[in-house]
């Protein structure tokens, strides 16, 4: 996350977790803000708007509806048995590139990532800005695309994280109207939500006809 968070936040020092640490007089994990801050549900800042751009990256012209996709995270996660899908999950989404006209997938998956040399988050960023729409499980990728304002379809946990809310709800007050939660009722309830999401994209695209730039 170095470089891309040095592009977004030029006045303040990012240090590197190998990096010496520098004096410094106060010490907060990240997750604890909303704690010192104070946060409630009806106090959380507005996100009306993205807070993370991508650093510029040379665009390559083609046509299509191009999205990215993660159906798994990392699985010594201690709830990945309820966060990542099976192998075959997403299966019936992949089917739409043979089905819908101009529809093309890109695994983000960070072993994707390393086979096309990406070095950090910041080259999974630059590839993020160009496509069109992100599906992912509960994993980085979701915050990395909501916070640059991509449109966003992320699956929580059954027993989900805590910004996600336990309510039915299917937007999170975190990020802004681009994205969207789309909830299971039970852990292997995956062909079911996957329906869903494939039935909605098949929409989308039917809707939309782009230019993207990748």
């Amino acid at each position: 996350l170095h470089r891309l968070f040095a592009h977004n936040f030029p006045t303040a020092t990012i240090i590197a977790k190998d990096a010496p640490h520098p004096t410094c007089r106060w010490w907060v994990p990240m997750m604890s803000l909303p704690y010192v801050f104070r946060t409630t549900p009806d106090t959380i800042p507005s996100a009306d708007r993205p807070y993370l751009t991508a650093l510029p990256s040379p665009p390559v012209r083609t046509a299509g509806f191009h999205v990215g996709y993660v159906s798994a995270g990392n699985p010594l996660f201690m709830a990945d048995h309820d966060r990542s899908a099976p192998p075959d999950a997403f299966q019936p989404l992949l089917d739409l590139a043979n089905t819908t006209h101009g529809i093309y997938f890109h695994d983000l998956s960070e072993a994707a990532d390393k086979r096309r040399g990406f070095k950090d988050m910041a080259d999974t960023a630059a590839l993020v800005q160009h496509l069109e729409l992100i599906i992912t499980v509960d994993t980085a990728m979701f915050h990395l695309a909501a916070a640059m304002g991509k449109l966003t379809w992320m699956i929580p946990m059954t027993s989900p994280t805590w910004f996600c809310g336990l309510n039915v709800s299917d937007r999170t007050a975190w990020y802004g109207p681009w994205h969207r939660l789309y909830r299971r009722q039970r852990v292997d309830a995956w062909p079911e939500v996957m329906q869903r999401i494939a039935t909605d994209l098949a929409a989308l695209v039917v809707r939309k006809t782009v230019r993207v730039t990748f």
